[in-house]
């Protein structure tokens, strides 16, 4: 899935889940989605990473493992909300992180290739069960799914700022 798909997800999960449509907190949300892909050196979010990160998160050879699990999720909103203990001004950035995350590595069990959900089990999960009717990163299909999504960030965030939240 392209960079601007996984942004886009997790912008709008984001200002759905947390009913706000606050700059700050879209922006996390859709940064925080580009983090799962970490895990693979020729991804976005990859080829900004050292070498021996995505090596270490990759050792099974699945793109697509640890950093894309209820497991990955599980730890990284556990720390986030941890911090938000101490400093209660910090919740609304852990829960826009925390989605953002969530979204970023949902949407690729749309892809042909699945997602690890319940790592370390190694079962791939996908949505939808026929194979065509899955995405490939950069096609005609992606660009639609692509449109539609920017159309309903229009009316969601527009809708926000119509009513003044």
């Amino acid at each position: 899935m392209m960079p601007i798909s996984h942004m886009l997800i997790s912008a709008l999960a984001t200002s759905i889940l947390l009913e706000t449509a606050k700059p700050a907190l879209l922006i996390l949300g859709a940064i925080a989605g580009l983090l799962p892909d970490i895990d693979n050196a020729s991804s976005f979010t990859g080829r900004f990473t050292p070498w021996w990160v995505w090596a270490k998160l990759n050792r099974n050879k699945f793109y697509w493992g640890v950093t894309h699990s209820l497991f990955a999720t599980t730890v990284i909103g556990t720390f986030l909300l941890a911090i938000a203990y101490f400093y209660p001004n910090f919740l609304p950035y852990a829960q826009a992180i925390t989605a953002g995350y969530t979204f970023g590595w949902v949407a690729d069990a749309f892809t042909k290739k699945g997602v690890t959900m319940f790592w370390p089990n190694q079962i791939i999960c996908v949505c939808p069960r026929d194979i065509e009717y899955r995405l490939s990163r950069g096609s005609s299909t992606e660009y639609i799914v692509l449109a539609v999504l920017f159309v309903i960030a229009v009316v969601v965030f527009g809708g926000y700022t119509y009513l003044g939240t």
